[in-house]
């Protein structure tokens, strides 16, 4: 076994093991016995790591780690069923390509909006790819294959990992496929979103189609002239979008990031929604910036993005998570009234998930009831008016007048915020 150290810290190697120190540039510095490596109290150089052998790694350092040899990192390809990586997540995420996957949920939709009497249908935020790893397998990259009329696609044609030294720090390296990959992911979720929406309409016409993708993106299906659309919770940060492979923004956006070209738009769904719900975490910019917290993160950055992503295509809502605000119902205040501000809509997940003392519900429903005290009709709910607003839209671009430019701050890697 071989184990990599950026610190000794806490380092207790077994007799039998082998040290080699080595440069961040892969240069063997010393190999060092287990009695003969320095303090733990003593920090090592910047840059420089300690690879730890046991077994047979001890053997490989000793023949291949000499010192004034370079080594070399790379990372080989396993592709395995999700249930089997290492990174697991709850629940299990299942690959929005299987033709067995679109089934069951297509009848599950069914069978609900059939069954009862409904107002709308909400997919949660597992209406994704698990991530940019996630749905590689031998049978769906042969489909892209096929349906992009590209050559034999391998893992590494869509891209590999590079690791750093001594961190071990990964990072993707795009492959000759990466860029159709991520369009073709993109295209599977929006031909999905269409399918479910047409699902819905044509059982129940009058039924609203939303998701609730928090941390990532969701959404679904095709509107036919007039008719009501359907609604999305994504995730405020695009730019995690070609990780999750859910383009939520709408089909025009010119929102800035480097994947969305002209291609990439067209995988674009908010024009498919009636609303589209995007998480946040804390209130305002200026109170995430006063709390060392990154404010593309905050409920006002995300509506900034939001709004001009979804391009007057669909409503947006400020998804808010309740849990965030546990013993602090006067911080929710401030965070409704950011969303309020910024976005069409409001959406609180979740109170069976808020395990809180009664006091504290209490305190909570005080905030609601005083900033829900005047009842209000949601903009999805007013016939005509998203028509009404992108016609005035489109007859401000006739006249030249430019859209504000989009704010984009940064996110949190890995939430979709």
């Amino acid at each position: 076994m071989l184990a990599v150290c950026s610190t000794l810290a806490g380092l207790k190697p077994p007799r039998e093991a082998l040290a080699a120190i080595v440069a961040g540039d892969g240069r063997v510095l010393a190999q060092v016995e287990p009695a003969a490596l320095p303090s733990p109290g003593i920090d090592l150089p910047a840059g420089v790591g300690v690879l730890l052998g046991t077994g047979a790694g001890a053997h490989f350092l000793r023949a291949s780690a000499c010192p004034g040899n370079r080594l070399v990192f790379q990372t080989t390809a396993a592709c395995v069923p999700i249930e089997e990586r290492p990174e697991q997540q709850i629940p299990l995420m299942t690959n929005p390509r299987s033709a067995q996957v679109r089934r069951h949920i297509l009848s599950r939709v069914e069978e609900i909006v059939r069954g009862y009497p409904i107002d709308g249908t909400m997919f949660d935020d597992r209406l994704r790819y698990a991530g940019i790893h996630a749905g590689v397998s031998e049978e769906t990259r042969r489909q892209c294959d096929q349906d992009r009329g590209l050559g034999p696609t391998g893992p590494d044609d869509v891209f590999r990992w590079e690791m750093g030294f001594p961190q071990i720090a990964r990072q993707v390296v795009p492959g000759s496929h990466y860029d159709a990959w991520l369009l073709w992911r993109a295209l599977t979720i929006r031909n999905f979103v269409a399918q479910a929406a047409r699902t819905v309409r044509s059982i129940r016409p009058t039924a609203t189609v939303s998701a609730d993708a928090g941390s990532c993106y969701g959404v679904y299906s095709e509107p036919a002239g007039d008719s009501p659309s359907l609604p999305a919770d994504a995730g405020s940060w695009y730019g995690e979008y070609p990780a999750c492979g859910a383009n939520w923004a709408a089909d025009d956006s010119r929102a800035g990031f480097r994947f969305l070209t002209d291609s990439c738009r067209r995988t674009g769904f908010a024009g498919l929604l009636d609303w589209l719900a995007t998480g946040r975490a804390s209130p305002a910019i200026a109170r995430a910036l006063a709390a060392g917290a990154i404010p593309g993160a905050s409920v006002e950055a995300a509506g900034q993005l939001s709004n001009p992503a979804a391009s007057d295509q669909t409503w947006t809502c400020a998804g808010i998570t309740l849990t965030d605000y546990s013993g602090r119902p006067e911080v929710l205040r401030h965070a409704l009234q950011a969303a309020a501000a910024t976005t069409q809509g409001i959406i609180v997940f979740d109170l069976p998930h808020c395990e809180l003392p009664a006091t504290a519900s209490e305190q909570f429903w005080a905030v609601f009831g005083e900033a829900f005290r005047e009842p209000a009709v949601p903009p999805h709910a007013v016939p005509g008016l998203p028509v009404q607003v992108r016609r005035e839209k489109a007859e401000r671009k006739a006249r030249g007048v430019a859209d504000p430019p989009v704010i984009i701050h940064g996110g949190i890697p890995g939430t979709g915020l």
